[in-house]
């Protein structure tokens, strides 16, 4: 986020409607409202719950560090979970090149 765009947002009155699926832009929100750059009671972000008919918005509550205290469940996925298994998967990989570099030497 630009500082000037920052800066707007803080000290502009107007409503701004921000439709987004960037999880970066989730992320850079709560930690700009943490920093305490963007004001924490001037932001209402929303989910858009589709399981039901019709769909609701459901209001997320962001506390002043930036946590969302009612993340909806695999909002983003599993975070930790890609990052445990993308290093499982690149170890394994590792070994195997290993492996098969010891054979060629032999």
């Amino acid at each position: 986020m630009e500082s000037s765009w920052q800066y707007r947002i803080v000290h502009n009155s107007a409503c701004k409607v921000i439709e987004s699926h960037s999880e970066h832009f989730l992320r850079r929100l709560q930690r700009r409202i943490a920093e305490d750059v963007l004001p924490g009671k001037k932001i209402s972000a929303y989910f858009a719950n589709i399981t039901k008919t019709p769909a609701t918005l459901e209001p997320l509550q962001i506390d002043l560090f930036g946590n969302i205290q009612n993340w909806p469940e695999n909002f983003f996925g599993d975070e930790m979970g890609d990052i445990s298994e993308q290093a499982k998967a690149a170890m394994k990989k590792r070994m195997q090149q290993n492996t098969e570099k010891s054979e060629e030497s032999e």
